[in-house]
């Protein structure tokens, strides 16, 4: 039962698991992120990247890395996903994020995301 998850457990693990250093992706209701900058989201690879076609291409290699931005957009990120689904995405991008700050607008967040939010801010 997510529902009688404390914050506080909650928070314990997304912390161990920005501490786990191996550790490369991290997959939230469909949602990837990487540990090591969760500001940057990660692009869901097309049919070409993942089938035989991709052959010696190599598509990630050759993207340049993006830059660190001012504020980390995360416009819509949490419309239709569960509400422990919600939490586990806010404290990631919260306790996760290096930049000045997030953009959590249009996201529905009702009050279990706010009572969320508001713990990763003061745990942060």
């Amino acid at each position: 039962k997510t529902e009688t998850l404390d914050h506080v457990t909650t928070l314990v693990f997304v912390n161990a698991m920005f501490s786990c250093k191996p550790l490369e992706l991290i997959t939230v209701c469909k949602i990837d992120f990487d540990p090591t900058r969760v500001h940057h989201r990660i692009k869901k690879k097309t049919f070409l990247e993942t089938s035989w076609y991709q052959g010696a291409a190599t598509f990630p290699a050759t993207m340049p890395l993006q830059q660190r931005p001012a504020i980390a957009a995360y416009k819509g990120i949490c419309k239709g996903v569960d509400s422990f689904g919600q939490k586990l995405v806010i404290f990631l991008t919260i306790l996760g994020n290096h930049c000045d700050g997030v953009d959590f607008s249009s996201n529905a967040l009702d009050s279990r995301g706010i009572r969320a939010l508001v713990a990763a801010l003061r745990c942060r």
